[in-house]
């Protein structure tokens, strides 16, 4: 019974589809193939490598980021409901199935003349690669408007590593707060600010992170720290004066609302506008402050550098490259560009991962087709879906019904996003992680410190800053995180203040046995 599963995985799977032989690669390699260079590693590039014919193109794609990442399931991953791997595609296995090459650096620079994009790898070394055609679909990057503080002191939520940030940091606010009564009397206000979460945007993104907290919180943290739960509190910050202001129905934004803030127990600051962010405090203009422990940024996108660099046709703002209806850049034969970073003349489409895989699916077909373009491309939407919290969702502009909202939302839209899973390893991995939060609840395992830090516990840096100075270290100095591990614990019935002090002697000439006074404990 087991086979059958193997081979239908061997079949989904590209890194165990059938290798080309030897003799094949002389045999491709003997006949002149255009050069197709893929900028990036997000959904346009990855349908544009799946669907470019290998036999016609010799495909090399450059990118930071070594895998492709299913964004819609970003923050499921932030707070454990799925592993960040399951929602990773990698770019290798892609690669090798069509023979493609890739190289993990950063697009530079375009130089259209000479045929040319300028690449620096992550060690930032400078290398040239050469293209027939340039297909630019590096996406958008986060942004931050320049506002005091925030890019100081928030947390992101666009990149795999984002995910994994969000949850070590928040994790650790927890431990914080969990020892924070022991440190002395009327530590309410700390713990109060160290549990609380903060997310500005009222996005798509914002509000499932929001909800996957919530859930959090109720499913997780209330039975693991349950000297917590009452001090625990989720913020949402937004400017516009509804949530998913994306969504034509205004039933559904209403409905969102609703249930965000009365459901999930979110605190909603609607037309509110960030002025400054503090290390443990968000400031608003109209005056508002809301301490925190934890704030994370999902509101707006920015160009990523190399469009902001290239010298080619944009719109008006200059964040995106200007095509034709054909996916080309304006005025550049040999240059076209997809997703997030482009906008067809005339034609604005949204932001969103189903318009860059049409357009991938789109420009792999004509290329494969002798670049006829016979026809423009068309966007079909598949309507937008959101997660809300409690196993309830909504589905807005299905093109099977107009609205859905409630558990059965939250069922489509879980169905919608494994069955759009690249691969069988994809899908299986994703319910693994379904089964395995729903049956043990989400993981609150903290990797901690590498084998070296946990050598050097800041309590030795402070005896060896005593021993050097002569004066104790103070708070957020560097001596605090450098520590010497033959540093020994004090010994039974010594004080820390007296062990300092009597470290202190010691580095002023004075003997031990001078210095230490007799402990009253055997």
């Amino acid at each position: 019974a087991v086979w059958p599963l193997i081979a239908l995985a061997r079949q989904a799977h590209p890194c165990w589809r059938e290798v080309p032989t030897r003799a094949d690669k002389l045999a491709m390699s003997s006949v002149h193939r255009t050069r197709v260079a893929i900028l990036g590693s997000g959904w346009g590039a990855v349908q544009l490598l799946k669907n470019l014919s290998p036999s016609k193109y010799a495909i090399t794609v450059v990118s930071p980021r070594n895998h492709m990442l299913f964004t819609p399931m970003l923050p499921s991953a932030s707070v454990g409901t799925v592993n960040p791997r399951s929602i990773c595609e990698p770019i290798r296995p892609l690669c090798a199935a069509v023979g493609a090459r890739y190289y993990e650096a950063f697009a530079e620079q375009i130089l259209p003349e000479q045929q040319i994009v300028r690449c620096r790898s992550l060690r930032d070394e400078e290398f040239p690669l050469r293209f027939d055609r340039c297909v630019v679909a590096v996406g958008y990057r986060a942004n931050d408007f320049n506002l005091p503080g925030v890019k100081d002191h928030a947390l992101f939520m666009k990149e795999t590593k984002d995910a994994t940030r969000f949850r070590e940091h928040l994790l650790t606010k927890l431990e914080e707060a969990s020892y924070a009564h022991a440190l002395g009397d009327n530590m309410e206000a700390r713990i109060r600010q160290l549990c609380s979460v903060v997310v500005v945007g009222g996005g798509p993104t914002g509000v499932e992170l929001a909800a996957e907290v919530t859930d959090f919180v109720s499913s997780d943290i209330k039975r693991l720290y349950p000297h917590l739960f009452q001090y625990i509190s989720v913020h949402l910050v937004e400017g516009m004066p509804t949530l998913l202001n994306h969504l034509q129905d205004a039933g559904l934004r209403e409905y969102a609302v609703s249930h965000i803030s009365k459901t999930q127990g979110v605190k909603l600051h609607l037309q509110e506008f960030v002025s400054e962010a503090t290390g443990s405090e968000l400031r608003l203009k109209s005056g508002r402050v809301i301490p925190y422990g934890t704030l994370v940024w999902c509101a707006g996108v920015k160009p990523v550098p190399v469009i902001q660099a290239l010298d080619l046709a944009k719109t008006a703002n200059g964040a995106q490259l200007l095509t034709d209806a054909n996916m080309r850049v304006k005025g550049q034969p040999q240059i076209f560009a997809i997703g997030d970073c482009a906008q067809i003349e005339g034609n604005r489409l949204p932001q969103t991962a189903q318009v860059a895989k049409q357009q991938a699916q789109f420009l792999a077909g004509e290329l494969n087709a002798g670049e006829a373009f016979r026809s423009p491309f068309v966007f079909k939407s598949l309507g937008s879906m959101a997660y809300l919290g409690s196993n309830r969702g909504l589905i807005a502009d299905s093109p099977l019904v107009r609205q859905i909202r409630g558990r059965l939302a939250w069922l489509g839209w879980r169905s919608a996003y494994w069955g759009m899973q690249l691969t069988m390893r994809s899908r299986l991995a994703i319910a693994s992680d379904w089964l395995s939060t729903s049956l043990f609840g989400r993981p609150v395992v903290r990797f901690g410190q590498c084998s070296v830090e946990a050598e050097q516990p800041p309590r030795a840096a402070r005896e060896r800053q005593v021993l050097a100075t002569g004066m104790p270290a103070v708070n957020g100095s560097h001596a605090e995180q450098v520590a010497d591990p033959w540093m020994s614990a004090p010994q039974v019935g010594v004080t820390p203040s007296l062990e300092l002090a009597t470290l202190a002697a010691m580095a002023n000439g004075v003997p031990a046995s001078m210095s230490r006074p007799k402990s009253h404990l055997p």
